[in-house]
């Protein structure tokens, strides 16, 4: 880290929604190199194991629609630090 700003963002855990693309494949990629333990999340699985694979992070296929796959998300990281909903839903959803 050459940034004395950085020192301050150190981040134990976080759970990224969204991060096979976009905004949350950016911080993602942040977050991870600046040692922080990525949960990455996203329906694209093919995209998000690649990520995850790059980053050396664990990585959990979800529908942020779902209701369920949001509550296994939770389940898999109950003491994350940091949690960015990044992810967006296109169309009608048939959750809510």
């Amino acid at each position: 880290m050459s940034d004395p700003a950085e020192a301050d963002m150190r981040i134990p855990t976080a759970v990224v929604t969204g991060a096979a693309s976009g905004i949350g494949c950016a911080l993602a990629t942040r977050l991870a190199a600046t040692g922080t333990s990525v949960l990455l999340a996203d329906i694209d699985s093919g995209a998000l194991h690649r990520l995850a694979d790059q980053l050396h992070a664990t990585a959990k296929t979800v529908d942020v629609s779902r209701p369920d796959d949001m509550e296994a998300l939770a389940a898999a990281a109950p003491n994350a630090s940091l949690v960015c909903l990044s992810a967006g839903i296109v169309g009608a959803s048939s959750s809510g």
